[in-house]
């Protein structure tokens, strides 16, 4: 594994670039140490005084007034840490984490921040071992710095949290033991210089440089590639045009793309004799086009490049002037800045160029020869070429020129998709209760098949519940609740349907048994032809439709297959049965088939439905 020496201050992109895609193990200039040690004698000092400093010997934030005592230092430091351990999501990509760690170690090796070595040979140590502290992808508390993914990474160091080891994640302390390392006790201050700074959106903004820069190289290669695809001319690539406008990244994407363009067969082939005047302006404003997005890029990598070498922790100690100062180099408007005028035009442009261009032919391996360049204010000057491995174009999610606005934005609760599943439940059983009261109203001691009907219905689905939960990890879901409150609806629509029909035969003039066979060959078209159509709807929902959607249409299927069962198998042989009994073949009035419930007229008698 390669071992690069980095010096604070004079770190290039091409150096970050090979930490964060190769892995590459770092170590700070040794000359860095008397500087590091001197600034945390300075805090140790402080320690021991009775000044107050914020951080160092008091609160945080709005406890800044509260006064710290010695004792409690390496308490506060601790208790600093796990309690912003608050980040949410999946853990960053390990490139980005190690990456993170190797800017921190710059930040430190600036000598201002006021650890112990033992902190720095800490960092040194799980970059060269490769443990890796797992790093949420969410939360921070923003302008005060990228506190919580930072807290994480503090807290691998401390035996806490989560660390990546030999391809395996494991508690802190464990992946610390593995490697042969022991957690540290943070101290005065240390807790609060690790956590501080903006190394988190840093090593974030350079990945997006190093990504764009390649989506650059690849626009210039694809536009050559587009040029001959078209059989256009190389005539808008002479150096003289770009040399009147005056732009380096112009002017350097007119050179490779000239050299990539020549000895080209197409080209030859049409140089003499062409009709056309000029070509379509896509064509000709390539370099135009890609150069300013290069441009854009060069000036992000300076800010960045000056970032990644900065200390940007609170507050920063002053050695020279034997001062321990707060401020505000935590802030990180320079690579907001950088990210968004920057990063986000240029490798939008790139990137959209690229991906729409023809794909570079098997075996070309074209090489751009423009490196970026980038100058720190006060140092000697960096060139360094970027080594851009190839990449597969980036995928796009249509092309509609549509915008969408932001409606509203509202707060919820932490526990919004338990009170939500609880509430839809609730719904479901009211619904279920509604449904048992109208049919022991109605139909009284008919009604309790209903009733019957249900609760085995329930019983089916409940189980089947349990075993596609054991088999294939099905979970009930709000969207589960409302597909089984429509069946709900559609088991009740098919014993209202069976009912009626016994009715309707009922008040013909037959006898109950009759009643109850005739009614049942017709109930039980209408029945199957409504389940069908419940049936149909669900099953395209589930292969069309996506999200909850899909568990809406899962449940409706299910619980309308069971209550063909139900209703078939249970409901009507039920019934059957009941027709033999005096109770309900006598027409009492409880029964619900009563000459008054069916609608008969008076004149009829009770024994109409005997005859």
């Amino acid at each position: 594994m390669t071992v690069l020496t980095l010096t604070p201050g004079a770190v290039t992109l091409a150096d970050l670039e090979k930490i964060f895609r190769e892995e590459a193990s770092v170590r700070l200039d040794p000359a860095c140490r008397p500087a590091i040690e001197l600034a945390h004698a300075r805090i140790a000092k402080a320690v021991a005084g009775t000044d107050a400093v914020y951080g160092v010997n008091t609160g945080f934030g709005k406890l800044a007034s509260v006064k710290i005592e010695a004792k409690d230092t390496a308490a506060l430091q601790r208790n600093l840490i796990l309690s912003h351990c608050c980040g949410v999501g999946p853990a960053i990509p390990r490139g980005h984490a190690r990456l993170l760690m190797a800017l921190k170690l710059l930040s430190l090796g600036r000598g201002a921040s006021g650890v112990r070595l033992e902190i720095v040979d800490l960092i040194e140590a799980m970059l060269d071992k490769g443990v890796t502290p797992v790093i949420p992808a969410q939360g921070s508390v923003g302008a005060s710095g990228d506190l919580a993914p930072l807290a994480h990474m503090a807290a691998a160091m401390m035996g806490h949290g989560e660390a990546e080891f030999g391809g395996k994640v494991m508690p802190g302390d464990k992946a610390l033991a593995a490697a042969g390392l022991t957690p540290v006790e943070l101290g005065p201050k240390e807790g609060l210089a690790l956590i501080n700074g903006t190394q988190f959106s840093t090593a974030f903004a350079l990945a997006g440089l190093f990504g764009a820069w390649r989506g650059a190289h690849s626009a210039l290669v694809t536009s050559a590639l587009s040029t001959d695809a078209i059989m256009g001319s190389t005539a808008p690539l002479q150096p003289e045009i770009h040399a009147l406008r005056g732009h380096r990244g112009q002017i350097e994407a007119g050179e490779t793309m000239r050299a990539l363009l020549t000895g080209s067969e197409i080209r030859d082939s049409h140089v003499v004799d062409d009709a056309r005047v000029q070509d379509p302006y896509c064509i000709r404003c390539q370099p135009q086009v890609t150069g300013a997005a290069m441009d854009v890029l060069r000036m992000a990598a300076r800010t960045l490049e000056i970032e990644a070498n900065a200390a940007t922790d609170n507050p920063l100690v002053l050695v020279g002037a034997d001062l321990i100062v707060s401020g505000g180099n935590f802030h990180a408007e320079p690579v907001a800045f950088a990210a968004e005028a920057g990063l986000r035009s240029a490798a939008t442009n790139s990137a959209v160029r690229a991906a729409r261009r023809p794909a570079v032919p098997r075996g070309a391996q074209p090489q751009a020869p423009f490196p970026l360049r980038c100058r720190h204010a006060a140092d000697t000057g960096v060139l360094k070429h970027m080594h851009l491995p190839p990449q597969a174009p980036p995928r796009y999610c249509g092309a509609l020129p549509l915008a969408f606005d932001r409606g509203e934005v509202q707060q919820v609760s932490p526990t919004l998709g338990a009170d939500q599943l609880n509430a839809g439940l609730l719904a479901g059983f009211l619904g279920l209760g509604l449904v048992v009261i109208y049919s022991l109203l109605y139909y009284r001691g008919l009604g309790l098949v209903t009733v019957g009907s249900l609760a085995i219905a329930g019983g089916l689905v409940y189980l089947l519940f349990l075993v596609l939960g054991a088999t294939i990890g099905f979970t009930l879901t709000l969207a589960g609740i409302a597909g089984a409150i429509v069946a709900i609806g559609v088991t009740a629509d098919s014993f209202i349907v069976f009912f009626e029909r016994i009715r309707d035969e009922a008040r013909e003039g037959r006898s109950l048994r009759s009643a109850v066979e005739s009614g049942w060959l017709k109930a039980r078209h209408t029945i199957l032809v409504a389940d069908a159509v419940s049936l149909i709807a669900a099953v395209l929902l589930y292969f069309f439709a996506v999200g909850g959607v899909r568990g809406f249409a899962f449940t409706l299927g299910l619980t309308t297959l069971v209550d063909l069962i139900v209703v078939f198998l249970f409901t009507k042989p039920i019934v059957t049965i009941l027709a033999g009994v005096n109770f309900f073949s006598s027409g009492h009035r409880l029964s619900g088939l009563s000459p008054k419930s069916i609608g008969m007229k008076q004149t009829q008698s009770v024994a109409t439905l005997e005859a």
